[in-house]
């Protein structure tokens, strides 16, 4: 199975404070202000032991009842395409409108191909800039995400800074999840056992690899071998990357700096 290990040099992704290049100041980034109402606490999510993992993954396989598997026909019955971020620094803002799609299509939704550009350009103020997966989720629930028929792909003109097209993007806001809300953006995660319990469950997550300086969404709980479990991510440098835009991270490398699992969308029919 591939597993990646890619520099992403020509990007200015930036998942942490402390971390690689350009981003948000931490001083300027305020902690997660929304209603306790809303969501869950992560400490709340009841993890599925490992010693369930490998018969739990044999049964998705065999039934194609994983993420991966709706992948493969949730796009008006053909492969939902991957995400291009364009090689600008915006793949914490796609990780997490990526999972919106997935969502969505487990909802039974007609396939709507979103814009991430939308999610960068709003919150880096039109600036190619990185950021971590908890700051654009923020996003999603307070604003939710446009449709590409409302921000075109990979613009970041402020003529699409409009009043309909924020009224669409709330026909995507995401309305439940799995996040630390006590915590700042950029330090928001979840543990590996937390990410796999949510992928068991099919329930996408976007995670920051702070080793990859990258962003991306985990949508598979993989046996790589034997007892030794990966992930399976949706990447956003389209399907020209690896596997159709996807690939398998294993051991180190599928440990996240920071994650968020997004649980429920608006139900919306556009």
């Amino acid at each position: 199975m591939p597993i990646s290990i890619i520099d992403d040099s020509v990007n200015n992704d930036v998942l942490f404070p402390a971390g690689f290049g350009r981003g948000y100041d931490p001083a300027q980034v305020e902690p997660n202000l929304f209603p306790k109402m809303f969501g869950d606490s992560p400490s709340e999510l009841k993890i599925i032991p490992k010693s369930e993992w490998s018969a739990r993954i044999k049964e998705k396989n065999e039934t194609k009842s994983s993420l991966w598997h709706l992948r493969q026909y949730c796009a008006n019955g053909q492969q939902m395409p991957t995400l291009d971020q364009n090689g600008q620094g915006y793949c914490w803002a796609y990780s997490t409108t990526r999972a919106v799609m997935y969502l969505r299509a487990l909802m039974n939704q007609p396939y709507v191909r979103l814009s991430g550009h939308a999610i960068g350009c709003m919150v880096k103020n039109f600036r190619d800039e990185g950021g971590w997966c908890g700051l654009s989720a923020k996003f999603h629930r307070e604003k939710g995400c446009p449709s590409v028929a409302h921000w075109p792909e990979k613009s970041m003109s402020r003529s699409n800074d409009r009043f309909e097209v924020w009224e669409n993007a709330k026909g995507h806001m995401v309305t439940e999840d799995w996040v630390d809300a006590s915590a700042n953006v950029y330090d928001q995660n979840l543990t590996f056992e937390q990410v796999a319990t949510c992928l068991l469950l099919n329930i996408p997550c976007a995670v920051d690899m702070n080793w990859w300086s990258h962003s991306i969404c985990a949508i598979e709980l993989v046996e790589v071998e034997s007892g030794s479990f990966g992930i399976r991510i949706d990447n956003s440098w389209t399907d020209s990357w690896e596997e159709n835009g996807s690939s398998i991270l294993r051991g180190s490398k599928a440990i996240p700096d920071g994650a968020v699992a997004l649980r429920a969308a608006v139900a919306s029919l556009n």
